[in-house]
C-alpha cells in the first residue's frame, strides 16, 4: 500500500544523499534516524525506479524484522517465541510491513522491555553497550516513545544497579554516541530542536489533538479496557487485541489476588506511557500505525505477567484453562487473521498501478517538461514526484500539510517563495483551501485526458517544449494549457 509517512523518509532520505540538511534545507518535526537510514539504503541499493525504491525498503523491514527476531530468541529465550509470532502475524493490518518510524523502532523497543523483565542480574559491559544502542536508536527514531523508553531504562539502571557502577554507565554512554554522532553530520543542530520542540508543543500537537492531554492521558491508562469493550470498529485487530486484553486482564486479577500489585501496575503504567499519543486500540492501516509500539508492548507485558500468573495457580485443570486463555486463544486470533490478509495472493502488477501510478505519471510529466534550475513545490504530500521527476524541491518545505497554514514560521517563507521566486512546478490538491492557493491564478494547470489535474506550470514552460516533448506528455496523455479552468 502507498503511505505518505514511509515516502516522508525515503523523500528526504533523497535529498540527503544530495548533501541537504536535515530540518534547516528540509522541513520535518519528525526524529531523524528514518531518514538517514533511507539515505543509507538508496546508497547502497541504487534504485532505479518507483517499484524498486518502494521494495528495496520493504526489504529491509524484511530482514530487519527477521534479524531482531532472532536476536529476541536467543537473548532471551522460549519466552518471546509466543510475542514475537502474535507480532509479526498481525502488524501488518497497522503498516508494520512498512518503512515507519513505528515498524524500526519497535524491535529495539521490544528488546529493552524484555531485557527488564527476563533478563536476571548482572549484566556485562557488552549488553550495557547494546542497550545504549537501542535506546538511542529508539530517542532518534520516534519521539512519542520516549516516555515509556525513558521509563523502562530508568528501571534497568534500578534493577541492575546501574547507578552504582560508573564502569557499566560509561558503557551505556559509550554505545549511545555512534548513533548521535551519525545524525548530527546530517542535520542542523539549531534547526532540529527549532521543529521537533518549539514547532510541535506550540502549533503541530494543540492543532491536531482530538482531545484534551487529560482525556488522552485517561484513555491510555485504560487502554486495555477500552480494547476490550469497544464495540466500535470491529476488524480484525480490534478482535486480536480483544484477545490480549481477555488474557491481560486475567492475568492481572490473579497477579492482584497474590498481592503481586507492583506486576499489574507497572504493566498498566508502561503501556499507558506507550499509547501517551492516544490512539484508539483496534485502530488499523492509516489510522492505526501510531499504535504500533503500543501493541507490541502489550503482546511483551501480557504473555509476562500471563506466565507469571500462571505460576501461581497449582489446580491443574485451572492451568489448562489459564493456558487456553492467556496463550491459546491469542495466538489462535492472530494466526486466523493473519490468514485473510497476510498469506492471500497478490498481484504486484495491479497494487503497483493502484497505489503509485499516480505519481509516477504526475512525476514523469514534470521530468519531461522541466530543464535545469527549474523546481517544484508539492502541497500536501505527494512525495514520490520529486523522486520520479528527479527534481529540486522549490521550498525548505518539501511537503505542506493544512496545519501548517495556522504556523507563522512554516507559512510566510512558501508566500514569499511565490511572491519572489516561484517554482516552475506546483502540484496541489485542493489548493483553494490553502493560504497560497490564490496564486495558482498565476500558473497554467495541466491536464489529464482532458480533465483538470492539480499540476500546475508557469506559463512560460509550455512555450519552451520541444516536438519530442510535447509527444511525451502525449504519451501520458498530459496536456498543458487546455481551456479547463476548475481547480481540483
Amino acid at each position: 500500500m502507498s503511505f505518505v509517512d514511509e515516502q516522508d523518509n525515503i523523500i528526504l532520505g533523497t535529498y540527503l544523499l544530495l548533501h541537504e540538511k536535515l530540518y534547516s534545507d528540509l522541513f520535518s518535526h519528525h526524529q531523524p534516524l528514518g531518514y538517514i537510514l533511507s539515505a543509507g539504503i538508496q546508497y547502497v541499493t541504487d534504485p532505479n525506479s518507483l517499484y524498486l525504491l518502494i521494495k528495496r525498503h520493504r526489504e529491509v523491514v524484511i530482514a530487519w524484522s527477521l534479524m531482531w527476531s532472532i536476536l529476541l530468541y536467543f537473548r532471551f529465550g522460549n519466552k518471546v517465541i509466543l510475542s514475537i509470532l502474535i507480532y509479526e502475524l498481525t502488524k501488518i493490518y497497522i503498516f508494520g510491513n512498512l518503512f515507519l518510524a513505528e515498524s524500526l523502532s519497535v524491535y529495539p523497543l521490544m528488546y529493552v522491555a524484555f531485557l527488564y523483565f527476563l533478563k536476571k542480574p548482572p549484566l556485562t559491559f557488552k549488553e550495557f553497550f547494546f542497550l545504549g544502542i537501542c535506546v538511542s536508536f529508539i530517542i532518534l527514531q520516534l519521539a512519542p516513545v520516549w516516555p515509556v523508553t525513558i521509563l523502562l531504562t530508568v528501571l534497568i539502571f534500578i534493577k541492575f544497579n546501574f547507578i552504582k557502577e560508573k564502569f557499566r554507565i560509561f558503557s551505556f554512554i559509550l554505545g549511545s554516541i555512534p548513533l548521535l554522532f551519525i545524525s548530527l553530520f546530517f542535520l542542523s543542530p539549531y534547526h532540529y530542536f527549532f521543529n521537533t520542540f518549539y514547532i510541535n508543543f506550540l502549533f503541530y500537537i494543540p492543532i491536531t489533538s482530538d482531545s484534551s492531554f487529560i482525556v488522552g492521558a485517561v484513555k491510555s491508562f485504560l487502554s486495555p479496557l477500552i480494547a476490550l469493550f469497544t464495540s466500535d470498529n470491529a476488524n480484525a485487530m480490534t478482535w486480536v487485541i480483544k484477545s490480549i486484553s481477555l488474557a491481560f486482564l486475567f492475568s492481572s486479577a490473579i497477579l492482584l489476588r497474590f498481592k503481586k500489585y507492583n506486576s499489574v501496575v507497572l504493566g498498566v503504567v508502561i503501556l499507558a506511557l506507550a499509547n501517551i499519543r492516544y490512539v484508539s486500540p483496534g485502530s488499523e492501516i492509516y489510522t492505526g500505525f501510531h499504535i504500533l509500539p503500543w501493541f507490541a508492548l502489550f503482546i511483551v507485558i501480557t504473555t509476562h505477567l500471563s506466565f507469571d500468573a500462571l505460576t501461581l495457580v497449582s489446580h491443574q485443570i485451572k492451568r489448562i484453562g489459564l493456558i487456553f486463555i492467556l496463550f491459546v486463544i491469542p495466538m489462535l486470533t492472530a494466526v486466523y487473521f493473519s490468514n485473510k490478509i497476510l498469506f492471500v495472493h497478490r498481484d504486484i502488477k495491479t497494487d503497483q498501478y493502484i497505489n503509485y501510478s499516480s505519481q509516477f505519471d504526475f512525476g514523469e510529466a514534470v521530468r519531461i517538461m522541466k530543464k535545469d534550475g527549474d523546481s517544484l513545490f508539492v502541497v500536501p504530500d505527494e512525495w514520490l514526484l520529486y523522486w520520479q521527476a528527479q527534481i529540486p524541491h522549490a521550498s525548505f518545505m518539501v511537503n505542506y500539510y493544512q496545519w501548517m497554514d495556522n504556523v507563522p514560521h512554516l507559512r510566510e517563507p512558501v508566500l514569499q517563495m511565490f511572491e519572489k521566486n516561484p517554482p516552475e512546478f506546483f502540484y496541489c490538491v485542493k489548493c483553494q483551501t490553502y493560504s497560497f492557493g490564490k496564486y495558482t491564478k498565476d500558473y497554467i494547470m495541466v491536464s489529464k485526458n482532458n480533465n483538470p489535474t492539480p499540476l500546475y506550470v508557469l506559463p512560460e514552460i509550455y512555450p519552451s517544449l520541444t516536438n519530442e516533448q510535447k509527444l511525451e506528455l502525449e504519451f501520458y496523455n498530459f496536456t498543458v494549457g487546455n481551456e479547463i479552468k476548475t481547480d481540483k
